[in-house]
């Protein structure tokens, strides 16, 4: 495959001819790295049976194109992560998070200078003939190279960082990424057609539950029960335990795990906090357990992430 990288203005910065030959097996790992006066990217390029998941690791002064992608229509998730140097009081909320469908056969990613990661998946034509049917109206309607928005909740961004997580080097990896592909075309169908017990949330209610999600994400070292969140928040728990896995598609309990695990993966890769120390700062007083369950939910653990 011909890889160019051209800036907004239509210059181009460089071109490599990189062969991306692979062989018979179900899984391929190919790792594309380049860099110069625009700045540097880190490209990991995962073959699986079904799609092929892209994942760009960048640092650029300017957006820039990247020319190369598909060979053939394919159908395109997309997802954006935005630059570590935006303060944390300005990132979007994860309601104010989206991603990206389409259809395309352009061979064209554009890379924004104000984000620092993108994953792609390339979901291939014939992973929708034994689907649901319900998963393949994710893409119609769009006609090629037209994108379709959708808005994440909890579930989404979980499934999301898990795949951006997933260490390629693990021997069993390409099943653990198919199963979360798929998961997360799941995942966006019942965002893109909501129970009616979603739509019918007050503006009210959903206040209630953006304060419940502000005091989770406020201190993580601590283990909130649902009674005392909802104490709280000024509601009733059973209310809170309904309304909360409807709007934000995921148990509270769940999502309070969650977010120890990407703020655990976040410490160690930014500080210089021991294990230990990122442990207890997300609430976990046994360090085996809290190893035992951060390799669960990514697949390696933790003294893995800074390797």
């Amino acid at each position: 495959m011909i890889l160019k990288l051209l800036s907004n203005t239509g210059l181009q910065l460089c071109s490599y001819e990189v062969q991306l030959q692979a062989p018979q097996q179900s899984f391929f790992h190919t790792v594309i790295q380049v860099s110069g006066a625009f700045g540097s990217i880190h490209i990991t390029r995962i073959d699986l049976q079904h799609c092929t998941i892209w994942m760009a690791d960048y640092n650029v002064q300017e957006p820039v194109t990247l020319h190369g992608f598909a060979s053939q229509p394919v159908c395109r998730l997309g997802y954006y992560i935005p630059a570590s140097n935006i303060p944390q009081e300005s990132l979007p909320l994860i309601s104010e998070q989206q991603v990206e469908l389409s259809i395309i056969d352009n061979q064209v990613v554009s890379l924004p200078a104000s984000y620092s990661k993108a994953l792609f998946i390339h979901y291939h034509k014939d992973y929708f003939v034994a689907a649901n049917g319900n998963i393949k109206n994710l893409f119609t309607g769009n006609n090629i190279n037209e994108t379709k928005q959708l808005p994440l909740n909890a579930a989404v961004l979980t499934v999301l960082n898990q795949i951006i997580n997933a260490s390629p080097a693990s021997r069993i990896v390409h099943l653990y990424l198919e199963a979360k592909a798929k998961e997360l075309l799941t995942l966006l169908h019942e965002i893109e057609n909501p129970p009616a017990r979603i739509s019918a949330l007050g503006e009210k209610e959903i206040a209630i539950l953006r304060r419940v999600r502000e005091i989770i994400l406020e201190d993580l070292s601590r283990q909130y029960t649902i009674y005392e969140l909802s104490k709280l928040a000024g509601t009733n728990a059973y209310t809170l335990k309904k309304n909360f896995r409807s709007w934000f598609g995921i148990h509270i309990h769940l999502f309070q795990h969650n977010c120890r695990m990407e703020k655990a993966s976040q410490l160690l890769l930014t500080t210089n906090m021991s294990v230990k120390e990122i442990a207890y700062h997300v609430g976990y007083k046994n360090l085996s357990n809290f190893s035992e369950l951060f390799k669960k939910y990514y697949g390696y653990p933790p003294s893995k992430t800074r390797e």
